[in-house]
């Protein structure tokens, strides 16, 4: 019996560190480089969208300045 008990607790240890081990989190590295990509995305994001309202507002603008140059009849 005790034999069975001692070979159940080293079989559950051994199970539980392979679990620890692949349900790590990542390294340090891992993690810094995962935010450094998450940081690269969200700039580029922002950029496209300043260059889409830049553009809606260039495109207004002409509008009202064709609006304006538009012979009154």
């Amino acid at each position: 019996m005790k034999n069975q008990n001692l070979f159940s607790f080293l079989g559950g240890l051994t199970v539980g560190a392979i679990a620890a081990l692949l349900l790590a989190p990542d390294s340090g590295k891992n993690t810094r480089h995962k935010i450094g990509d998450k940081i690269k995305h969200g700039e580029k994001k922002i950029k496209d969208a300043k260059n889409l309202v830049e553009q809606k507002i260039q495109n207004a603008k002409l509008a009202a300045i064709n609006a304006i140059e538009e012979p009154q009849e």
